[in-house]
């Protein structure tokens, strides 16, 4: 039985689906549910999976919670988190789950969605050329510690772009991805997690991780939280632990490797299965 994902969005000027941060989800449940992405109410359904940009919509939770009252069951997938963690917690729903994407320090949602790939790709097949790989912008105080350091690191491609979306063409940045052991992903702006990280694993690479974002302290535990136990590789701080991560994995790479790729394909599986099991004990 398939399920409904609708995406809704009530600002007047933003659509409600295909951003960057929806993409991941849309690949993860394609098998699984049935999209309706221009849909002006819920009024033909028992229950839902709901996609919401909470950075757009936040001030529209009134109706949100008018809209989604009649329901029977609801999952509310929370994307655009980064300053608008009010809209999860105003839902009101008596018998909904909330998954959430980009938690803050506070943040306490039923379970926790990364931010994933920004466009489906089929991971070309390549030989791995370089030990480590890192295209993107230079614009905040992570980034630069990283490039900084990537001076004396030796066997690696190091490419600085403009802007956002602004460098290799992306079939050409999947492309040097692939042909990379290493992917070196320091955290965004706002928080730690980035698209860079999810291209890495679907490549089958190795990504390094950030424990920080560029402006913001988050807490600690942000990947676990994201992730559960993982065998990812975290960074507090680039100059001081970059050298020797690299040259650990110079000598273990291919069992880590190995491990990482196992986990990712579980970690992707068990999303969609705890997604159903949340749909069958709210349905009941």
């Amino acid at each position: 039985m398939k399920h409904t994902l609708v995406y809704k969005t009530y600002h007047e000027t933003q659509r409600a689906y295909f951003y960057g941060d929806q993409i991941f989800l849309r690949e993860l449940l394609k098998d699984h549910v049935i999209e309706r992405t221009v849909y002006p109410d819920l009024r033909d359904l028992e229950g839902a999976i709901v996609s919401v940009r909470a950075c757009e919509n936040l001030s529209y939770i009134d109706q949100f919670n008018k809209d989604t009252k009649h329901l029977k069951w609801l999952i509310v997938v929370v994307t655009g988190n980064e300053d608008s963690s009010n809209f999860y917690r105003g839902v009101t729903h008596p018998n909904h789950r909330i998954w959430l994407q980009n938690p803050n320090q506070t943040d306490e949602a039923d379970r926790y969605l990364p931010l994933g790939y920004p466009t489906p790709f089929e991971p070309p097949k390549e030989k791995r050329i370089y030990d480590w790989f890192f295209s993107g912008q230079i614009t905040h105080p992570r980034r630069k510690d990283l490039a900084a350091t990537l001076k004396d690191v030796k066997g690696g491609l190091f490419i600085e772009t403009d802007g956002f979306d602004k460098g290799l063409p992306h079939a050409e940045y999947i492309k040097k991805m692939a042909q990379s052991e290493v992917v070196l992903c320091p955290g965004g702006a706002v928080t730690p997690d980035t698209y860079r990280i999810y291209e890495a694993l679907e490549c089958g690479c190795i990504p390094i991780i950030d424990e920080k974002s560029g402006y913001r302290r988050f807490h600690k535990d942000y990947w676990e939280k994201i992730f559960g136990e993982h065998p990812l590789i975290t960074v507090d701080e680039w100059d001081y632990e970059l050298y020797g991560i690299l040259e650990e994995l110079s000598v273990s790479y291919e069992e880590k490797q190995k491990e990482i790729v196992k986990w990712w394909s579980q970690y992707k599986k068990n999303l969609v299965k705890n997604l159903l099991l949340d749909i069958k004990e709210l349905s009941k």
